[in-house]
């Protein structure tokens, strides 16, 4: 009879090989780009964060008896969410394009982006779902992983959504009754590797967390998971150093011309290096009048999003919103606005809202964050006419 450690063992296989194909794949791209010091620094930063994955995974193997007699202890500590997203990121993007899938990662506006958690137990959950659905999703097929801050009933408390969605080939209703228990898996796929433990594991650190995982699935059609986790919300410290490395998403927004308002040089050449970099072209205000006086005189479908700055000299960022909000200008109601600002604190988000904007992105720029932020905003460019 096989014990339970090694039937443990052979059922993390998947989970193991996640990380592992990230180790060897980057390794393999880093032989190659030797003399290339710009990639080589990105392979080798994501060979560390899939190292890191892969050494608790490991340790999830030998606490498992723990987990199922809720021994386990939480290890709290300070996370932002834009870093953790990053690194989930730099994980499963390589996997995703090795496997021909199709990988998305959607964003809401974070009112609160600090909170207090166990970052490695909250990846295990992200990646173990994340794993299953590219598992089960044919060459050609979309994942998509959406978060979204909630509305927490306590005031100091911040709730997060979750949610996993691929069109992958989907759960029975035999199998979806008993998802959750241990050494399930599908008998359709019996060439993917892995023995079912991995959403067992994932449903007892939700449980640990006081958390909600649910699941809705079709066959053929594929299946989506929603996981819910509240935490100690943290205050944001301003201007706080950050030494954050996420993926920069292969992003195209050619065809795409902004009015970009800032009154800072090195500001305003990031964002514009940025957009230049995704195919986009700007035009550069240095100041809240100079972005109104700009907007009103120009033809309709002139520009496609403001990228607005809010501490500036003459007029603010809020002032300018409001003044372009209020012009007859065709664009003036329905034209994207987009804060961008050092000023990350809750009020700051909530003020950019309410001042007319669409979202609120905080310096520094997280470009992944940047980009499915404003592509979820614009209208899409359409072919022009043929003769």
């Amino acid at each position: 009879m096989v014990t339970l450690p090694l039937r443990f063992t052979s059922s993390m296989s998947h989970d193991i090989r996640t990380p592992m194909n990230a180790i060897v794949g980057m390794t393999t791209l880093a032989l190659a780009n030797l003399d290339n010091t710009d990639k080589l620094e990105d392979y080798l930063y994501k060979i560390s964060v899939s190292s890191q994955h892969l050494l608790s995974l490991i340790n999830d193997i030998l606490d498992m008896s723990q987990i199922e007699q809720s021994k386990i202890h939480l290890n709290l500590q300070a996370i932002r969410i834009e870093e953790l997203l990053g690194n989930i990121s730099s994980i499963m993007t390589t996997q995703a394009e090795s496997m021909g899938l199709c990988f998305n990662i959607e964003t809401g506006v974070f009112r609160h982006s600090r909170f207090t958690g166990d970052a490695l137990r909250i990846k295990q959950i992200l990646i173990n779902l994340l794993s299953n659905a590219f598992k089960f999703t044919l060459e050609g097929g979309t994942v998509t992983f959406r978060i979204e801050e909630l509305g927490a009933e306590n005031g100091e408390r911040v709730r997060y959504r979750f949610t996993v969605q691929d069109t992958g080939i989907g759960i029975s209703d035999k199998l979806l009754s008993r998802l959750f228990e241990p050494f399930n898996r599908s008998e359709k796929v019996s060439k993917v590797e892995g023995t079912g433990l991995g959403l067992s594991i994932t449903k007892g650190l939700v449980d640990l967390m006081g958390g909600t995982i649910q699941v809705e699935s079709k066959q053929e059609q594929g299946t989506k998971f929603e996981v819910e986790l509240e935490f100690d919300a943290l205050l944001e410290q301003e201007q706080q150093p950050r030494n954050v490395h996420v993926e920069v998403e292969s992003g195209d927004l050619s065809g795409y011309h902004f009015l970009l308002v800032e009154d800072n040089e090195i500001n305003s050449e990031i964002l514009g290096e940025l957009l230049q970099m995704w195919g986009a072209t700007f035009t550069l205000v240095c100041n809240g009048l100079q972005a109104v006086n700009e907007f009103n005189q120009s033809e309709p479908e002139t520009y496609d999003a403001i990228f607005m700055d809010i501490q500036m000299p003459v007029m603010n960022g809020y002032e300018a919103t409001r003044e372009i909000r209020k012009l007859a200008h065709p664009d003036a109601a329905s034209i994207p606005i987009f804060a961008m600002t050092a000023n990350a604190f809750a009020q700051d988000v909530r003020n950019a809202l309410e001042a007319g904007m669409n979202a609120h992105i905080s310096k520094p720029v997280e470009m992944d964050l940047l980009y499915s932020t404003v592509s979820k905003y614009l209208k899409k460019k359409t072919d022009p006419p043929q003769d």
